[in-house]
């Protein structure tokens, strides 16, 4: 048998060079070569690459359809995001810790330290969103603190909090004092509208709030959605995903069309009681401004059909389509911030095991919008 020694100096350089250069398939390093293959009759000197061969009609077809690799990119901040937080250390804090008595001791002292440097950081990191909001001209709708006879007439209701919630309230505020908690009023909206998270109805109000002026200008489905994909850029930093996949435009403008009566503005239709006695009088039905007694079992709430605008021939006429508004600038700009309470559903089955029955109604615009 040979010795180590022997095989290392019966091994040419050049061979261990090129063994050494050989990128491993494990290593994400380095690239993958491509295998070597065997020498042909076409080959000249053993060393060289083999001639070319001619790619078939059927090899270039394949080769053209095949899909491209999807590249994965970071999501970097934009010149209009948000600052982000960042956990600081307050001025004239204690750089040497003292000495304890035992770990109990030892750990109050570092909870101390770390809540006081997050209340100094929260500090911080509010003046620069002030300043932030500022100069993007996006500002936190203020909530609902009261509400008229009007308004408990239109739908709104006092949201019940219970004890639990208010002392999570409590400690978020002894926390960050300027966290904005969620509002004590709700509005009632129908039990099978399109059901969204809070991530964007708060997104809508402060689009609301902030931008009036430019909705109440759009003319067409394709305005809107351009001053809706520049707030969103502002709102969130995946901000393409969240438009494309979670919150688009159709979705926001269906919300705001009386077919979903979940916002509060122009009422169109009577309330139910209005409209008792009238089903069989079409005098009386052309007095309200109404061709024929409304299906409220499809709207759910009994204040009648509310919106703020509609779209007309949606499906014919895509982003072309024209946008009708209800409402005025100064309306949107003095609406408050309040929650979203979906009403119970009047058809829901009951069922003694976990077998559970959902209800879904798809953001689409009909002909007579």
């Amino acid at each position: 048998m040979k010795s180590w020694a022997s095989i290392i100096k019966s091994t040419p350089p050049s061979a261990q060079t090129a063994a050494a250069a050989t990128p491993r398939e494990d290593d994400i390093f380095t690239l993958k070569t491509t295998k070597p293959t065997k020498t042909t009759k076409g080959q000249v000197g053993g060393g060289h690459a083999p001639a070319e061969q001619p790619i078939s009609e059927k090899q270039q077809s394949t080769a053209s359809t095949a899909p491209a690799p999807i590249s994965y990119q970071c999501i970097t901040p934009s010149e209009d995001s948000r600052p982000s937080h960042k956990t600081l250390i307050r001025p004239g804090a204690p750089t040497v810790a003292p000495i304890f008595k035992n770990e109990t001791e030892k750990r109050e002292w570092e909870d101390k330290e770390y809540q006081e440097n997050c209340k100094y950081s929260y500090e911080i990191h509010h003046q620069e969103m002030e300043k932030w909001r500022t100069e993007k001209r996006w500002h936190v709708v203020p909530n609902m603190t009261s509400m008229t006879k009007e308004e408990e007439a239109a739908g709104f209701i006092k949201v019940y909090k219970s004890y639990i919630t208010l002392e999570q309230e409590q400690r978020m505020v002894e926390r960050c004092p300027h966290f904005i908690l969620p509002s004590d009023y709700g509005y009632l909206v129908p039990w099978n509208s399109t059901k969204k998270s809070e991530t964007f109805w708060d997104f809508m109000g402060m689009l609301f709030y902030n931008r009036a002026d430019e909705l109440c200008r759009c003319k067409t489905v394709e305005d809107f959605e351009k001053v809706y994909n520049q707030a969103a850029e502002i709102q969130w930093l995946d901000w393409k995903w969240k438009i494309l996949q979670e919150f688009p435009a159709e979705d926001a403008l269906w919300t705001m069309s009386t077919k979903a009566n979940m916002w509060p503005g122009k009422t169109f239709a009577p309330r139910p009681d209005v409209c008792r006695g009238l089903s069989g009088s079409a005098s009386a039905l052309a007095h309200y401004g109404i061709k024929k007694t409304p299906k409220y079992e499809v709207h759910g709430v009994e204040r009648g059909e509310t919106g703020i605008c509609n779209v007309k021939d949606f499906k014919t006429l895509g982003k072309k389509a024209p946008i009708r508004w209800y409402v005025s600038p100064t309306y949107l700009k003095n609406m408050k911030r309040f929650q979203f309470i979906y009403e119970e559903n009047p058809k829901a089955y009951y069922f003694d095991s976990d077998d559970e029955c959902f209800y879904e109604q798809r953001p689409v615009f009909s002909d007579d919008d």
